[in-house]
């Protein structure tokens, strides 16, 4: 959510458009922002798995094994789980593509940042580049994108 205002944030166990109307749209000033948390749960999930299906080509039993392992942050159980949230779902399916001999490695945040811009292209001049959960995301575009990462660092796709 782009405000240009500070606002309160809460996380919420509801689907869009549900909201506790009990919540203030307001408290000392400060505008009362609900996020609800079930949908920003399917909507990761979707991304993740339109990703790393369709660029990396993973099975969904594989798909599934691999986001099992943030359940506990998905489902709200973990302490870490406002920095869960804090994360885009695109920072998870990068730290997903990168190869195993770059984690720890000086390279790895560069090899992150290049495989973001690589599923995520910013915007240049007035043209917005859909992102992976558009209906009119390129996904063999994204592949080649991604695959040119991987092997600038000598690793295959």
């Amino acid at each position: 959510m782009a405000r240009d205002e500070p606002c309160i944030e809460v996380l919420t166990e509801l689907s869009r458009p549900e909201r506790i109307e009990e919540f203030p749209d307001r408290y000392c000033s400060f505008f009362v922002y609900q996020r609800q948390l079930l949908t920003e749960k399917k909507e990761r999930l979707a991304y993740w798995r339109l990703v790393l299906r369709n660029v990396a080509g993973w099975p969904a039993a594989r798909i599934k094994r691999w986001a099992a392992q943030h359940s506990e942050c998905l489902d709200g159980g973990s302490p870490l789980f406002s920095v869960f949230w804090h994360r885009a779902a695109a920072d998870y399916v990068c730290r997903a593509l990168i190869p195993e001999e770059f984690k720890g490695s000086k390279r790895y945040w560069k090899i992150r940042n290049e495989l973001w811009a690589a599923l995520e292209p910013p915007p240049r001049g007035n043209h917005i580049f859909p992102t992976p959960s558009d209906p009119n995301y390129d996904w063999n575009a994204a592949r080649a994108r991604v695959r040119k990462v991987l092997s600038k660092y000598g690793h295959r796709f």
